[in-house]
């Protein structure tokens, strides 16, 4: 069975939304929130990533109902 580790999320943070980011499960999550600090300024360690009610903490294996294109 092979799982998708590649997927293009959009984001909205506040009134904002930002589409078409890449996120790549392969990689640590701090590279995910390092994106998001870059489009947002939000400091990493201040961030709450959220997608259906699971959020995001250092695995991704906390991160249920990702799929190809997601809303967080």
């Amino acid at each position: 069975m092979s799982y998708i580790m590649f997927f293009t999320v959009h984001v909205k943070w506040g009134k904002e939304k930002y589409s078409d980011i890449e996120l790549d499960t392969t990689e640590p999550t701090e590279v995910f929130k390092a994106q998001l600090f870059a489009l947002t300024g939000v400091e990493p360690d201040r961030m709450k990533v959220m997608l259906k009610g699971s959020t995001l903490k250092d695995s991704w294996d906390t991160f249920k109902g990702l799929k190809a294109v997601s809303e967080i």
